[in-house]
Formats: structure tokens, C-alpha cells, sequence
């Protein structure tokens, strides 16, 4: 009974599993979709992956960020994204970043700022040349000037002032301004034979400026009213493609070439004579040519001399391959009686101080190739024997040695023709006049020493340069005199 209960058991589980795998086979049969096209068509298309072989996809692909290492080709791109023109372009956007504003105008990221990006030639935002002359002074509308018709965005004009053909005498110069700001000038010396140390008469010097459409004020200066002017409107900017106005300057920039003698040079008086407002930093650098003096005049006005009170950030160099000369020291005056009018005897004086070469009232980098010398000091005088002979009197001392030297001493008699000292030059000072019985006077110092002394002391030699804790020596070159 047992076997045949045992055998039943087995026969329905093997009739269970036939079934259920019957069941199973037919699902999958009736899930199965054949092939829609003979192999190898229809197949399925390779999916998005990192090897080196090129892909081309041909719906719509949308990504949270793309990088691109190298090229991108590219047939129409669409800016979502919406920036308002002038403002951060925040710590995800760097330079270079490119957007759109509101209206679809492009704006590229540039210093940290949304920027519009220019037009092209010939379309929106395109410059128009021209050449059409306006009033050099007055106050007026640019666009009154322009065809009829035309809305610009921005205006550029252009200025010449210059030298009429012609011999002239003095120092002149001349500017133009449109609301204060320079658009041209100049300044030159010249002397009556038409020639000076900046050159030939003849000269005129352009510059231009984009300004903003519509009034302005145009001022023209000049010191001799021989001097001419043009002022022109050279083109103007169509459509909001248009770049702004320049930023305003950081600083003046100005470069002299000393390249013939001067007197008395003073850099800041120049750059003023020369387009510098006094308001920004100035930038200067003053060569002087190999050959030539800058010189003083007289002992108590330096050669050179930066002048005072320049603007935070300025930044001045000399470049010195020539000459700069302070003046001799002026020759005593012997001791005596000076005059017949008077019955006063003089004790005997002593020689003049020697002029300065450089002075540095401000911060200056110097690059000495040459000689700086301060002028000799004058030599002293001689002096008397008694008080009752004009024969008695002392005699002069030397000027001092200097581009312009120290005058000479004369003896104190009235009337007496002994003992007047020798002037200076650029040579060499002025010898010690003798001859007087009252004693003989004493010779001018060279240049950068002092000068002899007699009776009288000998004057002190001139400086090199006097500011000198204002100067950074990059080469110091021949320097006479002391360093004060």
C-alpha cells in the first residue's frame, strides 16, 4: 500500500512541472518580436561613450554642463540665460564668459563686468570716417555738424595746433580742450632767428578724442595769436553696437628730449606747458642728449629742478648723457672804502656760494651717463691797509667756474684801478685779483669745490645735488660738488 501511495506522489509531481514549464515557454513565445528588418539592419543605435571614435548624434542632447577641450563646431547657438549689461558677472562666471541681455544684444564678461560686445564693419555698431571741420572754440552741438539723418552713439574728433610758416621770438605754446579734456597742444621756445632749443619753428601735433553725441565746449588757448588751429570731426559710431568713450586716463604721460642747451629747466613747469593738468599722476622721463648743458643762470636758481607738489603716483626718471652746470660763486669785493661819498671803510667780503646743478623736490630716478657738477664758489677778497688812502684797498676774488660763470671781484677804492679778479667759465674760475696794497684776492673754486679764501673766506662750493634724499641713483655717474 505503501509503494503505491509513493508512486501516485511522484507521478503528480512530474505532471506539475511539465505544466508549469509549458506554461512559462508559452509567455515567451507570445512576448517575442522578430526582427524588423534582415540583419544587420534596424539595429540599435550605440549609446553615448568615452572612446576616441567620433559620434554624431542626430536629436537634441541636453546636458547641466558641457566642457569642450578643444574645438567645438558650432552651427547656431541659443543664450538662455538673461544678464543685465554693467553689472558682477559673479565668482561662476569668469572673463570670457558670454551671455545676452533682455533685447538679445551679446555681453561678454570682461574684468568682472556683463560688457556689451562691439558690432562689425558695415552694419550696427559700425564707425563712419569723415572729415568735416567745426568751430575750434565755442559752445555747441557736434550733431548739428553731422548729415541729416544721422543718429550716432558716439563722436570721435580730432585736433591740430601748430606754427604758422614764419620767424618768431619767445616761448609760445597752444591748446585744445573739449570739456577740459586735451585733444592737442604743444609748446615751443623759439629765438629771432627762428630757431631755439627745441627745434625749428615749424611744428603742430594732432591728437583725437570720442566723445558723447551732442553739446560741448571747446576751448582754445594759445600765447601768441599767430598760432593756428584745426578742429575736425573725423567719425562717429552708428547703432548701440558701438564702443563708449575711452575710460578717462590714469595718468599723463610725458617724454622729453633734451637735445640743444637749456636754462634753467623745470620739469614740472614743462609737462605743464606741454598738455599735463597738474590734477593727474605724471609720468615723466627727461633725456638729455649726449653733448648738451642744462645750466643755471645764476647761483640761486638750480639747472634742473623737478619742481614741487606733484599729484599721489607720479613717477619722474633723468636720463642724463650730457651736462648739468649750476653757476659759479661771484667773486668778493675787496676791502676798503667804497665810494668817495662816503668816509665808511669795508672790512674785505667773502666769494659767493656756487649754484646748485640738481634739485629734488620730489621723487626722481637718475640715470647719470654724464656729469652733474655744481658751480665754483667765488674766491675772497683782500684787504686793506689803512683808513686813509684809497691806495690802501684790497683786491676782487675770482668768480667761481660754472656753464654761466661767477662774476669777478673788483678792489673797494674808489677811484683805484688795481686788483680785480677774473670772471669764471665753463673753462675754469676766475684767478685772484692783485696789484692792490691792501692784499691780493682769492681764486673761484672749479667746479663742485669752493673757492679760495684771502682776507675774505672763499665761497662754498655748489651741489651736485641738493634733495638727495629724493633721488634713487641707478648710475651715478660723474657728480661734482656735494650731496645735500
Amino acid at each position: 500500500m505503501k509503494k503505491i501511495l509513493q508512486l501516485q506522489i511522484f507521478q503528480f509531481t512530474r505532471s506539475l512541472i511539465v505544466a508549469l514549464l509549458l506554461v512559462v515557454g508559452l509567455s515567451f513565445a507570445y512576448a517575442w518580436t522578430g526582427p524588423t528588418a534582415p540583419a544587420p539592419g534596424n539595429n540599435t543605435d550605440a549609446p553615448i561613450n568615452v572612446a576616441t571614435t567620433s559620434q554624431v548624434k542626430a536629436g537634441g542632447l541636453w546636458v547641466n554642463a558641457l566642457g569642450v577641450t578643444k574645438n567645438a563646431i558650432i552651427g547656431k547657438v541659443q543664450l538662455d540665460d538673461v544678464v543685465v549689461e554693467g553689472t558682477a558677472c559673479g565668482v561662476l562666471n569668469p572673463d570670457g564668459t558670454i551671455s545676452r541681455n533682455v533685447v538679445g544684444e551679446t555681453l561678454a564678461c570682461v574684468s568682472g563686468i556683463w560688457t556689451k560686445v562691439g558690432g562689425g564693419t558695415g552694419g550696427v555698431g559700425s564707425f563712419v570716417a569723415a572729415d568735416i571741420t567745426i568751430p575750434a572754440t565755442g559752445t555747441y552741438d557736434f550733431n548739428s555738424y553731422l548729415p541729416a539723418g544721422v543718429t550716432p552713439s558716439a563722436i570721435q574728433v580730432s585736433a591740430s595746433v601748430g606754427d604758422n610758416a614764419g620767424t618768431q621770438c619767445c616761448s609760445h605754446s597752444a591748446k585744445l580742450t573739449v570739456d577740459g579734456k586735451v585733444v592737442s597742444g604743444f609748446h615751443r621756445y623759439t629765438n629771432n632767428t627762428g630757431s631755439g632749443p627745441n627745434g625749428p619753428v615749424t611744428y603742430e601735433d594732432w591728437g583725437s578724442l570720442i566723445v558723447t553725441p551732442g553739446t560741448h565746449t571747446v576751448v582754445y588757448t594759445t600765447s601768441h595769436n599767430d598760432v593756428a588751429a584745426q578742429f575736425k570731426i573725423t567719425g562717429y559710431f552708428l547703432g548701440s553696437g558701438s564702443p563708449p568713450p575711452p575710460p578717462a586716463p590714469t595718468e599723463f604721460i610725458y617724454n622729453k628730449t633734451i637735445s640743444s642747451d637749456v636754462a634753467n629747466y623745470n620739469l614740472k613747469a614743462d609737462a605743464l606747458l606741454n598738455g599735463w593738468d597738474g590734477v593727474l599722476p605724471l609720468n615723466a622721463t627727461v633725456t638729455i642728449n649726449a653733448g648738451v648743458a642744462v645750466y643755471s643762470t645764476t647761483p640761486v636758481t638750480p639747472a634742473f629742478d623737478t619742481g614741487s607738489g606733484f599729484p599721489a603716483g607720479s613717477s619722474l626718471r633723468l636720463i642724463n648723457n650730457g651736462f648739468i652746470y649750476g653757476a659759479g660763486g661771484t667773486g668778493a669785493r675787496g676791502g676798503g672804502k667804497h665810494d668817495a661819498s662816503s668816509d665808511a671803510w669795508h672790512n674785505p667780503e667773502s666769494g659767493g656760494t656756487g649754484g646748485t646743478a640738481l634739485r629734488a623736490q620730489a621723487p626722481i630716478s637718475a640715470t647719470n651717463n654724464g656729469t652733474i657738477a655744481g658751480g665754483g664758489g667765488g674766491g675772497g677778497a683782500g684787504n686793506f691797509t689803512n683808513q686813509y688812502d684809497w691806495g690802501g684797498t684790497g683786491s676782487g676774488g675770482g668768480g667761481g667756474q660754472g656753464r654761466n660763470g661767477g662774476s669777478r671781484g673788483g678792489p673797494s677804492g674808489w677811484g683805484a684801478s688795481c686788483g680785480a679778479g677774473g670772471s669764471g667759465s665753463v673753462g675754469g674760475p676766475g684767478a685772484g685779483g692783485t696789484g692792490c696794497p691792501g692784499g691780493n684776492g682769492g681764486a673761484g673754486g672749479t667746479f663742485g669745490n669752493p673757492g679760495q679764501a684771502a682776507s675774505g673766506g672763499g665761497g662754498a662750493a655748489g651741489y651736485a645735488a641738493s634733495g638727495n634724499s629724493n633721488i634713487t641713483w641707478t648710475v651715478s655717474g660723474t657728480r661734482l660738488g656735494p650731496l645735500n
